[in-house]
């Protein structure tokens, strides 16, 4: 019962992923991001939505991007690479 009353004062889901998103961006104030960090200690689809978010982040950091910032044209076994390396990373904890 406290975690659903904290979940919906905290901020709704909707909003978190939105902020989620948002921190990869641009930056966060105080305020989003205690509110970030305490509704991702209570509900765990948000912080499995994080974790996934955050890996694919990564994954896509690595690759090269050309000078009009384009992602460059992706083969089949790349994309199976990117989809085993994410599976990896959200499956570690």
């Amino acid at each position: 019962m406290l975690k659903k009353i904290l979940h919906i004062t905290i901020l709704p889901c909707k909003t978190i992923t939105y902020l989620i998103e948002k921190r990869i961006s641009s930056s966060l104030t105080l305020r989003e991001k205690i509110q970030l960090e305490l509704h991702l200690i209570v509900c765990k689809w948000c912080a499995v939505y994080n974790k996934k978010v955050n890996a694919i982040h990564q994954i896509l950091a690595k690759l090269h991007f050309d000078a009009t910032n384009k992602i460059p044209d992706l083969q089949q076994s790349d994309l199976e690479k990117i989809k085993s390396e994410i599976r990896k990373k959200t499956e570690k904890n």
